[in-house]
């Protein structure tokens, strides 16, 4: 897959958009390696962990570079926001380093400490009040995790490896994005899955796709037949 975007990128410049992503196309429709991977040992290990069918919320297919500016957005201390059941799946296209930008998280448990301590201060209530937009908002935040991260001492995770290593995380794990040194790139497919009451919809995805709306669902139950 990564050498089919490499061969794209090399007679398009516009196989990603500013922002990183991948915009020649549905990841799940275009690449019969993303249909292999959740027919086979992603698939495999979602059934596992959720005890049940699964479903893919949405995909999305990224590559970092250096930014001078320095990290921005998900290059920060955050963590998702969406319902807890959702499991974050980080698909490495590419080797990742501590050159390239691989992604850094917090213990599950760490988090929560966290989450503690930003409940007693009161921080999300002050970003909402005190700020106007949500890049103020999530800065508020972020400042928050990057102090108490420091105060705490924490033991910050950092998996390198070979291309395709894949990484599973709860999407309210405290994480960040890679930041890639001047001279570095990283590929990586990012896939939004929950748990589902009824067989994954491989049909669907493939006429529909799984591009990315929203960053989470209102209801965790979609597409279940509530």
């Amino acid at each position: 897959m990564l050498e089919k975007i490499k061969t794209e990128e090399a007679t398009d410049h516009d196989t990603f958009d500013a922002s990183g992503a991948y915009q020649k196309g549905d990841i799940y429709q275009t690449f019969p390696e993303v249909r292999a991977f959740f027919d086979g040992p992603a698939g495999d290990f979602l059934r596992a962990a959720f005890d049940s069918d699964f479903k893919i919320f949405f995909g999305k297919c990224y590559k970092s570079v250096h930014n001078p500016d320095g990290p921005a957005g998900s290059q920060q201390w955050h963590a998702d926001g969406g319902p807890g059941t959702c499991v974050k799946l980080m698909w490495c296209l590419s080797s990742v380093t501590e050159e390239n930008g691989a992604m850094e998280c917090l213990d599950w448990s760490d988090s929560l400490r966290i989450f503690e301590q930003e409940r007693a201060t009161g921080t999300g209530i002050k970003a909402s009040v005190t700020t106007k937009n949500n890049i103020e908002k999530r800065q508020v935040k972020t400042d928050f995790f990057n102090e108490a991260i420091a105060k705490s001492q924490i033991s910050i995770n950092q998996p390198t490896a070979d291309e395709g290593m894949v990484l599973a995380f709860l999407n309210n794990t405290i994480h960040r994005g890679g930041f890639p040194e001047e001279g570095h790139e990283r590929y990586v497919c990012i896939f939004a899955v929950y748990p589902s009451a009824v067989p994954t919809p491989f049909s669907s995805y493939m006429e529909n796709g799984i591009a990315k709306g929203i960053n989470y669902p209102a209801d965790p139950a979609f597409g279940d037949g509530n």
